[in-house]
């Protein structure tokens, strides 16, 4: 932990402004074979931060990343990015190799909006440094240009994560952050954690200025292990949750996104061994319209049963999950709150079926959530989702955002809410 605490401090007291020289290969090797640590990157991405001074934050990330050995059995780096809504971007074991890091920090996307900064820190500790190691040094470093919109939150979030044993760095840019805010973030002593820029250029220089006081920080020991929060989902009673797409519709990729969006979204549920929140899932009707090889010898009849081929889509689908999907004899349960997440792009046909299959669901007691994808029509997913629409639709512009929406789906989901239109609405 020493030897890492003396990087982060090496190259976050640059900021300061202290007299420039070279990093010797003695500190080289201190932050290359220090003990193993989670570092956690929070960014204020909110609107008063310019694109191009967001990449410099970006660009900084990537430069002290360069500093560590990054390896599954050592140092490991996540990332998120705030505004008056909180995105997680890379985990702590969503990345191998620095190279592959590196590529995924520069690629971080900016988000805009108000600063949020204890919500964020929140979801830090609950969601981001779930996924940490135990018995390793825990580390958070918090960049912002501003003061948060709620600095007691801010203040009694910030405790939380230090209580836990997690050592926060907070980093003020510019001139209208708030200095005690800062204070009140970072770890003791201020001296040591808490550093403040003019400018976002000034980031560029810190690999290569040190100040001399950071070298002689007393030994840190390691942090405890966090006691985090349980799952989001799951905790006040029983849920089936049924998650509906048409495979066939989609594509090979795009399916993939969707089965491993669910996957990540099972991690944040209470599954409790079948008593919490149980899971299925329905993406393509039976094979009856497969065509055998001993069906047709004659190629008009083959041509004619082709073209006779009807694609139902997503209704059929519904059905069968309205139908079968909740049934005791496939695992439902009487008690269990019902949901059905439908995932809907602008492509997808036949939506009278879908209005009627969705609105027997909801006279049935199913909970209906739609994941809209692309521009789908907002009389679409009134007519598809329960009341209120506003909790009960995710959006997202693509299929290649869809990871992103992990955050919005919990929310939502579990915890009856979701964010404020965001960029990826």
């Amino acid at each position: 932990m020493e030897n890492l605490m003396i990087c982060l401090l090496v190259i976050l007291s640059g900021v300061l402004g202290a007299p420039k020289i070279n990093l010797d290969n003695t500190l080289q090797s201190k932050c290359n074979n220090g003990k193993p640590a989670d570092v956690f990157f929070l960014l204020d991405s909110s609107s008063s931060i310019w694109q191009v001074d967001y990449e410099i934050q970006l660009q900084f990330i990537s430069d002290v990343i360069d500093m560590f050995t990054i390896a599954p059995n050592h140092t490991r780096v996540a990332v998120s990015a705030f505004s008056h809504f909180y995105r997680p971007f890379i985990r702590f074991d969503s990345y191998n190799t620095k190279e592959q890091l590196k590529e995924a920090v520069l690629n971080v996307r900016y988000l805009s909006g108000s600063t949020y900064t204890g919500d964020a820190l929140k979801k830090m500790r609950t969601r981001g440094f779930k996924h940490a190691r135990p018995g390793v040094a825990h580390i958070g470093v918090v960049l912002t240009d501003g003061a948060s919109a709620n600095k007691e939150k801010t203040k009694e979030e910030a405790e939380k994560l230090k209580s836990m044993g997690v050592y926060l760095f907070a980093i003020g840019v510019g001139s209208k952050f708030d200095m005690n805010e800062l204070i009140d973030i970072g770890s003791k002593p201020s001296e040591d954690f808490v550093y403040d820029v003019d400018k976002y250029n000034m980031l560029d220089s810190i690999r290569e200025t040190l100040a001399m006081k950071a070298c002689t920080v007393e030994s840190i020991t390691e942090a405890p292990l966090l006691q985090m929060d349980q799952p989001a989902c799951g905790l006040k009673g029983t849920a089936d949750m049924m998650f509906c797409f048409d495979s066939a519709a989609t594509g090979t990729a795009r399916s993939k996104i969707v089965y491993n969006f669910i996957t990540e979204i099972t991690d944040e549920f209470n599954m409790n061994d079948g008593d919490g929140i149980r899971v299925g899932i329905m993406s393509r009707n039976c094979h009856e319209h497969d065509i055998h090889l001993d069906d047709y010898i004659q190629k008009d009849e083959l041509m004619g049963a082709i073209n006779s081929i009807e694609f139902q889509g997503m209704g059929p689908i519904l059905h069968n999950m309205r139908k079968h999907g909740f049934k005791e004899s496939h695992g439902g349960r009487t008690e269990a709150r019902k949901i059905a997440v439908l995932f809907v792009d602008e492509e997808t046909e036949k939506l009278d079926f879908v209005f009627q299959e969705a609105a027997e669901a909801k006279s049935q007691g199913i909970e209906v959530y739609v994941v809209s994808i692309g521009n789908v029509n907002v009389d679409v997913l009134r007519k598809i989702a329960s009341e209120p629409v506003g909790s009960h639709v995710i959006k997202v512009s693509s299929y290649d955002d869809v990871p992103l929406l992990k955050e919005d789906f919990v929310n939502s989901v579990c915890e009856g809410k979701i964010e404020e239109n965001n960029s990826y609405h």
